[in-house]
């Protein structure tokens, strides 16, 4: 089966703007996420600049499949390497219309009061007190939806090494939102 990838890199080469638009609307919310979460202090300016260097990649040719994984690099690559000077984000944690909207609506652990659901702000602070690398791995595995092997390149961590620190980080993550319930929020 080819793959999708190449084809929406194909179309925008060749001028398709409705490409552009596939791959903005399947691929920026998670991105937005990783700025977020990752430490970016201005995520729209990280963002605009992470698909500026996306698409001038494709359209030069160096970019030619694995959009989604070559996105989430380019938005590390524009944070820089401190990533920790977050502003909590607004809105919720993915956009209506991801596949991921939602992820919190229903029912939450037994700990959790019924029908609380942790906002974006709640989200983000549980994901920023997770080291930087585990934040980037659950990010791109988890929610992105990467392979291991796409997750190592981002993550800096091998495949066979991946599964027990995604482990650690949901359980790190989870712990987080149960503190923030266990205050009252």
């Amino acid at each position: 089966m080819p793959d999708p990838d190449h084809a929406l890199c194909a179309r925008l080469r060749s001028g398709d703007l409705t490409a552009l638009d596939a791959l903005l609307a399947r691929d920026h919310g998670v991105a937005g996420l990783l700025a977020r979460v990752a430490g970016a202090g201005e995520p729209e300016s990280v963002l605009e600049t992470a698909w500026r260097r996306l698409v001038a990649d494709i359209v030069a040719g160096e970019v030619t499949g694995g959009l989604r994984a070559a996105l989430l690099g380019r938005t590390l690559a524009a944070i820089g390497p401190t990533g920790e000077s977050a502003v909590p984000p607004d809105g919720r944690f993915l956009p209506p219309g991801d596949p991921w909207a939602g992820w919190w609506s229903g029912d939450g652990p037994a700990e959790w009061p019924p029908g609380f659901a942790p906002d974006d702000r709640t989200v983000a602070e549980a994901l920023r007190r997770i080291p930087l690398p585990l934040r980037i791995l659950l990010v791109a595995r988890h929610v992105a939806g990467l392979s291991a092997e796409e997750a190592a390149a981002l993550a800096g961590r091998e495949p066979e090494h991946q599964e027990p620190l995604l482990r650690a980080a949901a359980e790190a993550y989870l712990a987080a939102i149960d503190a923030v319930v266990a205050d009252g929020g």
